[in-house]
């Protein structure tokens, strides 16, 4: 029996190196903690979930421009900024 289509699906596939394997987990980790924070505290009696998503993107954004100004990166104006963080926790508010 000649079975010919296994070594092709083997040679198709690429292999994952141990860098590329600790980026996947570190993404699953930090996207799957998030989510499971946001779910624990849209638990009855807790914060709204529109809320918790408005959190998490704050501090997703305090945290690029954290690394944005440690690495002298002109990726940002005060003005623009100041406003856009404003006018998101008044969307909070409201909410």
């Amino acid at each position: 029996m000649n079975d010919n289509t296994a070594p092709a699906r083997a040679e198709g596939r690429a292999k994952l190196s141990p860098t590329g394997l600790f980026h996947l987990s570190v993404v699953y980790v930090i996207w799957s903690t998030t989510y499971l924070a946001i779910r624990v505290a849209v638990a009855p009696g807790g914060f709204r979930p529109f809320v918790m998503g408005t959190i998490r993107m704050v501090f997703a954004g305090l945290i690029l421009l954290a690394f944005s100004m440690a690495t002298r990166n002109r990726l940002y104006y005060w003005h623009s900024i100041l406003r856009r963080y404003c006018s998101s926790l008044a969307g909070a508010a409201r909410a």
